[in-house]
């Protein structure tokens, strides 16, 4: 019995650890207004695999002030089983507009709670003469 659920347990681990990277983001480049596409995100079933590319553009001026540059920090309130990766992890999700207003961040794997989930996803924009600005979008 112990040898059963230590092996669970492994097997848990390694699944999560295996589906913890979510590679290959396609961006969207069809949409071109400031914004997250799709929003809200497609439904998915508990038991199944979900692999969706979340597209978003970025503006570049707010209030006068150029926006040198965007850093996904975190993203929280995925139900459990699911993660997400941003195209640009090689460079910790950092993204300048003056060179691309598009990013992309893939939300992958199985979801294991059923429900309705507000996905928050906290950002770091850094504006020209004024700094970093932190902020959470829904």
């Amino acid at each position: 019995m112990k040898k059963a659920v230590l092996t669970f347990y492994f097997l848990l681990f390694a699944f999560h650890f295996s589906s913890a990277q979510c590679p290959n983001c396609v961006i969207d480049t069809t949409n071109t207004q400031p914004g997250i596409y799709p929003n809200p995100l497609p439904n998915g079933t508990v038991g199944m695999n979900y692999d969706h590319d979340v597209t978003f553009v970025m503006f570049t001026d707010t209030m006068g002030f150029t926006v040198n540059y965007f850093q996904i920090v975190s993203v929280t309130g995925l139900p459990f089983g699911l993660n997400w990766q941003c195209n640009n992890s090689g460079n910790g999700c950092i993204y300048n507009p003056a060179t691309s207003i598009f990013g992309c961040v893939k939300i992958c794997g199985t979801p294991m709670q059923s429900g309705s989930f507000t996905i928050n996803v906290g950002v770091v924009v850094n504006l020209q003469t004024v700094g970093n600005q932190n902020s959470t979008i829904q």
